[in-house]
C-alpha cells in the first residue's frame, strides 16, 4: 500500500465536490492515448511542479537503476511512482515519507498554481489556487 497524492489543472478541475469526485474517478481510468510517464502531455504549470517535485522524490519510472543501487546515497526510500495525464499527476509514495511528501506536494502546488488533492486521506482535502497566489482548501471528498 502506498501514500497517494495528486495535482490537477485548475482550469479543468470541477469546483463542486460530487462533480469533482466523479471527474477524478474518470481521470483514474487512464484512458488517454499516450504513455503516462511523459510530462510533456500536461500543462506548463503541472510540468513545472513535476520537475521540481522529482528533485526531492525521483520518478521511479525514469531513474537510472545504477543510481538507485548505490549504498552511499539510498534514493530508493524517496522514489515515487508518477502517473501523468493531461489534467492529472498522480503520485504514489512510501508511507514512511508521508509527511515529507505531503508538505512538498502542497508547497509546490501553491508555488505552481495547481490543484492539490490528498487522495489517501479518509476525508480528502481538495485545495485550489487563489488569484493572490495562495492555495485554499475548497472542499473535502469522503471515501
Amino acid at each position: 500500500m502506498t501514500y497517494d497524492l495528486a495535482i490537477f489543472n485548475p482550469e479543468t478541475s470541477p469546483k463542486e465536490p460530487t462533480e469533482f469526485k466523479n471527474w477524478y474517478l474518470k481521470q483514474g481510468e487512464w484512458t488517454e492515448p499516450h504513455d503516462y510517464d511523459d510530462p510533456s502531455v500536461c500543462t506548463k504549470a503541472m510540468r513545472a511542479w513535476y520537475l521540481e517535485m522529482t528533485n526531492s522524490f525521483p520518478d521511479l519510472n525514469t531513474v537510472d537503476d545504477s543510481v538507485t543501487a548505490t549504498e552511499d546515497f539510498d534514493l530508493r526510500q524517496y522514489m515515487a511512482d508518477y502517473s501523468i495525464g493531461s489534467q492529472i499527476i498522480y503520485v504514489a509514495f512510501q508511507w514512511s515519507k508521508q509527511k515529507e511528501a505531503y508538505d512538498s506536494c502542497l508547497k509546490l502546488a501553491k508555488k505552481h498554481g495547481v490543484v492539490f488533492f490528498d487522495v489517501s486521506a479518509e476525508i480528502a482535502g481538495v485545495y485550489f489556487p487563489t488569484n493572490d497566489g495562495d492555495l485554499v482548501k475548497t472542499f473535502s471528498i469522503e471515501w
